[in-house]
């Protein structure tokens, strides 16, 4: 992977270090390097005494581990992409939809595209919204299947999320589907993201008097 800038590499930060234990431990998933640092803190913890490189961390100064996974979306390195995709997999639908947040946010985030793709088959409709809202941010063509799959969502707000990323994905062959929606779907709002989705390309396509 190549570098992002010709600098020389910084430790983390003991915020950042403490925030990657956390969410190794949270998920049960800490991996050898991070088993080290996490048996340090500990120690100090229990004997009063600061690792040699920074003051002690306490069980109050700890973040949670949705704190921990927003932290990240700033850590531009291998070891914050493996978090995030163990984040992505959690029990917890709703460290799942953070995960997936910040990865959409993430400055290599792009690498875990696969991550979105599965997360919209999540069963959570909280994970699925919320992976269409980074489908729509990267203009993710690969998702185009899965979230039109979405806007027969029986959630009313997964459908609007769908249409909303469909948007930005567009097909011609989904004019068709969307028409339907607009005249049929029960919800209002449904209605209105279909209506803003069709509303230049059915004028171009010679479908206004559909409309």
């Amino acid at each position: 992977m190549p570098l992002l800038y010709d600098a020389p590499p910084r430790r983390p930060s003991p915020k950042a270090e403490a925030s990657s234990l956390w969410i190794g431990l949270s998920l049960m998933r800490a991996r050898t390097s991070a088993t080290g640092q996490l048996q340090e803190c500990t120690e100090a913890a229990h004997n009063s005494q600061a690792p040699p490189s920074h003051s002690p961390i306490t069980e109050a100064e700890l973040p949670t581990p949705h704190q921990a996974v927003r932290e990240l979306a700033s850590r531009a390195d291998a070891t914050a992409l493996r978090a995030l995709a163990d984040a992505a997999i959690a029990d917890d639908q709703f460290l799942r939809r953070t995960a997936v947040e910040v990865i959409g946010i993430h400055p290599l985030g792009r690498e875990l595209a696969g991550i979105i793709l599965n997360a919209l088959h999540d069963p959570s409709e909280y994970v699925v919204r919320t992976a269409c809202d980074v489908v729509a941010r990267w203009e993710l063509n690969e998702a185009h299947d899965l979230v039109l799959a979405r806007v027969t969502s029986a959630s009313r707000a997964t459908r609007r999320s769908a249409i909303r990323a469909l948007d930005k994905i567009w097909l011609d062959r989904d004019v068709p589907i969307l028409l339907r929606i607009y005249r049929s779907d029960p919800d209002p709002g449904v209605r209105r993201e279909a209506a803003r989705a069709l509303r230049y390309r059915v004028s171009s396509g010679g479908l206004a008097a559909g409309f």
